[in-house]
């Protein structure tokens, strides 16, 4: 150790045999820091109760900088995650459209509703892969999404809220300070009371899967991704209807850690 920047001095701690066989232990370091780093937070009692282990000579080391002023430098390698894990908050907008078409029979008729926003919220963990350079990731996300649109004489609407998980992996791109990346992952919408609504009738949406391509930047916490959510039929089982539902979207994330 050193103080106010003289010479290092070396810590005395050695274990030893006395002649009767009993392993004893030369403690000296415990006065040479009681006569060395003088300070009102630290007692005599506390010196005494000072292990000689890396730990906690380090903990008394910082604890004696901070009542004294003086900073802390560690020097100690600190060994990283094989997998390293990232929470990211991304709030998006997607422009969805919306076509239905009736199935029973050859030639039905068809309804379109024009792309309107869609909006979400998701919660995303990141788990960086042990290989490929750190540039490798599987993700899974959660989110709320919620959409509502109809034609203009207001005998078709849909009204769709869900709770969507997405399933994916990611590639990374070094690009000077960033990171491009390109993904894409499986969705399972758990709808949360959806319908369709035609011509009176209302159909429940039921969950539905589907998938999402995407590229984006990363830059330090923050992200912007483009996306495009992939053909969904949100009443499937129905034996009568189809709606399509698919449309690009814009998102941006924050890397809580």
């Amino acid at each position: 150790f050193s103080v106010n920047g003289n010479t290092i001095s070396q810590l005395v701690y050695k274990r030893y045999l006395v002649p009767n066989g009993e392993v004893t232990s030369n403690e000296d370091y415990k006065q040479q820091l009681f006569n060395n780093l003088v300070c009102p937070d630290i007692t005599r009692s506390a010196i005494e109760k000072l292990r000689y282990e890396a730990d906690d000579l380090m903990k008394f080391f910082v604890r004696y900088n901070q009542c004294s002023g003086g900073e802390s430098v560690s020097f100690e390698k600190k060994e990283s995650s094989p997998w390293p894990v990232h929470l990211n908050i991304r709030p998006g907008v997607g422009y969805n459209a919306v076509n239905i078409k009736n199935i029973s029979f050859s030639g039905g008729g068809t309804a379109n509703i024009d792309a309107k926003a869609a909006w979400r919220l998701g919660l995303e963990v990141e788990g960086i892969l042990p290989f490929g350079n750190g540039l490798l990731s599987l993700f899974g996300e959660a989110s709320y999404s919620t959409f509502s649109g109809s034609i203009p004489q207001g005998t078709v609407k849909v009204d769709y809220s869900a709770i969507e998980f997405w399933l994916g992996a990611r590639k990374y791109f070094p690009v000077g300070s960033g990171k491009l990346y390109v993904s894409g992952n499986a969705v399972i919408a758990l709808p949360q009371s959806s319908t369709v609504t035609l011509v009176g009738s209302v159909n429940p949406i039921k969950s539905t899967t589907s998938l999402i391509v995407s590229a984006g930047y990363k830059a330090n916490r923050i992200s912007g991704e483009i996306f495009y959510g992939l053909a969904r039929n949100l009443l499937s089982g129905n034996g009568t209807y189809e709606a399509i539902y698919s449309g690009p979207g814009i998102l941006v994330g924050y890397r809580l850690f």
